[in-house]
């Protein structure tokens, strides 16, 4: 059963908010939700039909074709929480202490995914092996060096086109992706400052990478479902270095981890049962099938 209207908005919200911390993907709130795969299909449903049916004046059928009632209210939530939020984590993520308490949350909140989601795989030989391949990934891109680019159309363009891909991608933030490619505070800041023109580069770059990304993601889990899940959660593994919540320079080459006081730990981890206990809500969430569609 489709999810309800009520819990895509509430799943988009936290997918938002997810989105706009380097080092945290939606994609894994999507997936520890139970929304992944209708994720997937609802997004690649939007090709050369639903095109066809809109302009034909078709609207009913277009909307179930493209999973309308779902992808709604979830991608409402989405640009709730970006537009809502972009500023408050901007600044929090500025000051190092409140940095340190998010990321604790996230931290938890990722690690509980990473149980979650593994539970529902039937681990043999091939989905090891799929897991390190996906962990050896993540742990690359966990590690990069974060390059200095122009705030041209061009780089804006690419920005967008990368940061929805891994958006999408339980473990890798798309956040993260663009202060990689050096258009982190660029985007952040068009958010915050209602600047549409930059705006418009970055949206336009991501829906061609939105599109290009979800059809492979789609063939993947249809055909390798089980592989493709392990795949997932050894790339959440693999991307955990980046949310350790203490380093002296985080988006330095050496960030220079190190381990608080024992008050300021004790904080953290319990920021990070709190994240935690979210995944614990969402998998309940994911679970149930009570709930009608509305």
């Amino acid at each position: 059963m489709p999810p309800s209207t009520r819990r895509a908005a509430l799943t988009g919200l936290a997918m938002g908010t997810a989105d706009l911390v380097p080092g945290v993907s939606g994609g894994t709130i999507a997936l520890v939700a139970g929304i992944y795969d209708e994720l997937i299909e609802g997004i690649a449903s939007v090709d050369g039909q639903a095109v066809r049916l809109l302009f034909g004046g078709r609207f009913r059928e277009f909307a179930e074709h493209i999973h309308l009632r779902f992808l709604a209210p979830l991608l409402a939530g989405i640009a709730a929480a970006v537009l809502l939020l972009a500023g408050v984590l901007h600044d929090w993520l500025e000051v190092p202490e409140s940095r340190a308490m998010l990321f604790s949350f996230f931290m938890g909140l990722v690690v509980a995914s990473i149980v979650a989601v593994g539970s529902h795989v039937d681990w043999g030989t091939s989905r090891w092996v799929s897991a390190a391949v996906g962990a050896g990934v993540g742990l690359v891109v966990a590690l990069a060096t974060p390059a200095q680019t122009p705030e041209t159309a061009l780089w804006g363009l690419l920005g967008g086109g990368l940061a929805i891909s891994a958006m999408i991608l339980p473990g890798i933030s798309g956040s993260f992706i663009l202060l990689l490619v050096g258009q982190y505070d660029r985007a952040i800041e068009a958010v915050a400052e209602f600047d549409f023109a930059t705006i418009g580069l970055f949206a336009a770059g991501a829906i061609v990478g939105l599109f290009l990304m979800v059809r492979v993601l789609r063939w993947a889990l249809r055909e390798y479902h089980g592989i493709t899940l392990a795949g997932l959660v050894g790339l959440m593994a693999g991307t955990l270095p980046r949310l350790w919540p203490w380093s002296e320079c985080p988006d330095c080459a050496d960030p220079g981890w190190y381990v608080p006081e024992i008050g300021v730990a004790g904080v953290g981890l319990a920021l990070a049962v709190a994240g935690a206990l979210v995944v614990g809500a969402l998998e309940w969430l994911g679970r149930s099938s009570a709930e009608p569609t509305e």
